[in-house]
């Protein structure tokens, strides 16, 4: 067979491979839209109650690293709640447990939208990236007549859907059955978890990176057996590629999409090792350098 032949066979099962490649991100990519544009819940009553409070809620951005959570909020007031104009007809009170506290709309008020921070509290960031992330969020609607007392006013049904979306993590959000003292107000109160945890995309190429850490250190480790014990000629270019290297771990680590800061489980996993291993390799060649050196 000739090379031509080889080189052909080659390229062609190479293109292959990469044509498979790819097509497999695609339905995996699309797979992960799928699951995520139908990953919304629904709390509260139903349409078929005429008065009450519609709520839109979309996770804005969901940021592990900052530990905080921006969901936007829609309102929409309905029957007895809502004037001609689609204006709020009494004033409503939403508490959130969210950082800016509670959404108030006063009597003949358009609806607006109103962004809430929330502070994530469980999961641990270092264990990247296979870390899980959670936080609760509770909204109840209180409606106020002209006059009335805060002990007098009066609970508000709540028809609420909660959706969103945040690049490389998969949310999933899950109903939570009122609290004790709440469980009169069963309609009227909503109270749902999200939870975050990485995509397949992002696992994916966390992993990637990793072996590949390993694998670049790996032969660095080779080179550096087949000159100290093997006896093979000693290249001082080899000495300026595996100082780039040590530098260029750094930049690679960085590449690993929503990676935090140095000192987790991906650095105890592989950064930290391939590091040293590059390092001594380098001390071990210099000094099997000097020791020719000064033999001859």
């Amino acid at each position: 067979m000739s090379k031509k032949l080889v080189a052909i066979l080659v390229i062609g099962i190479l293109a292959i491979l990469i044509t498979l490649g790819v097509n497999r991100g695609i339905e995996q990519y699309n797979q992960d839209m799928m699951k995520t544009s139908d990953n919304g819940i629904g709390l509260g009553v139903d349409d078929s109650e005429k008065d009450r409070l519609d709520i839109d809620a979309l996770v804005q951005s969901f940021d592990p690293a900052k530990g905080e959570v921006i969901i936007r909020y829609e309102f929409s007031p309905q029957g007895e709640y809502s004037d001609e104009f689609g204006r709020f007809k009494r004033k409503i009170i939403i508490e959130t447990n969210s950082e800016q506290g509670n959404i108030e709309f006063k009597k003949g008020e358009w609806p607006k939208v109103t962004y809430a921070t929330y502070k994530i509290f469980d999961g641990i960031l270092a264990n990247y990236p296979y870390d899980v992330h959670s936080l609760t969020i509770d909204l109840i609607p209180y409606s106020y007549l002209a006059g009335q007392q805060e002990e007098d006013a009066e609970s508000v049904p709540v028809n609420m859907s909660v959706k969103g979306t945040s690049s490389g993590l998969k949310l999933e959000f899950k109903e939570l059955p009122p609290e004790k003292d709440f469980k009169e107000l069963a309609g009227c109160y909503c109270s749902y978890e999200i939870k975050a945890s990485r995509s397949t995309a992002t696992k994916g190429t966390a992993v990637f990176v990793i072996i590949m850490l390993w694998m670049m250190s790996l032969s660095v480790v080779a080179i550096t057996l087949t000159v100290v014990i093997g006896g093979r000629k000693l290249e001082f270019g080899s000495f300026a590629w595996i100082g780039a290297m040590l530098f260029a771990f750094f930049s690679f680590r960085s590449a690993a999409p929503g990676i935090p800061p140095i000192g987790g489980y991906f650095d105890f996993v592989s950064f930290f090792w391939v590091l040293l291993l590059v390092a001594l390799c380098l001390v071990v060649l210099v000094a099997t350098y000097i020791v020719r050196k000064e033999a001859k």
